[in-house]
C-alpha cells in the first residue's frame, strides 16, 4: 500500500511562510507518494481570500515531484441546486486536477 498525506498537516508550516513544494518535498523523501491537496493549504498554490487555486504552479509542483499520485480537495457546494460549476474556483480546480494528474487518472 502506497502511503499518502494531506496538505492541510502543514497547515502551520504554511502560515509560517514555508513553501508548498518545500514541505511536499520533504513528504515524499519520507516515503509518502500519495497526496491530497485541500483548498485552504495549498499556499503559493492558490490565491489569498478565495482560495483559488493555482494551476501553473500547481503544474510545477506536480512536475518536480514525479511518481506522486495527486488529489485536489475543495471546499465546493457541487450538491446545492444553485451551483453552476461555471465559477472560477470550480474551473479553476478543474484544471489543476488534471494537470495534477500529468499522464496518469485524476
Amino acid at each position: 500500500m502506497r502511503a499518502g498525506i494531506v496538505s492541510n498537516c502543514f497547515k502551520s508550516q504554511l502560515d509560517a511562510g514555508e513553501s508548498l513544494a518545500s514541505l511536499i518535498g520533504r513528504a515524499t523523501a519520507c516515503g509518502f507518494s500519495v497526496i491530497e491537496l485541500r483548498q485552504g493549504c495549498l499556499g503559493d498554490g492558490e490565491s489569498s481570500g478565495e482560495l483559488v487555486p493555482d494551476p501553473d504552479r500547481l503544474e510545477s509542483l506536480a512536475e518536480s515531484c514525479p511518481g506522486v499520485c495527486w488529489d485536489l480537495a475543495l471546499g465546493y457546494p457541487c450538491f446545492d441546486p444553485a451551483t453552476t460549476g461555471d465559477d472560477v474556483v470550480f474551473s479553476a480546480g478543474r484544471t489543476s486536477i488534471g494537470r495534477l494528474a500529468q499522464a496518469g487518472p485524476p
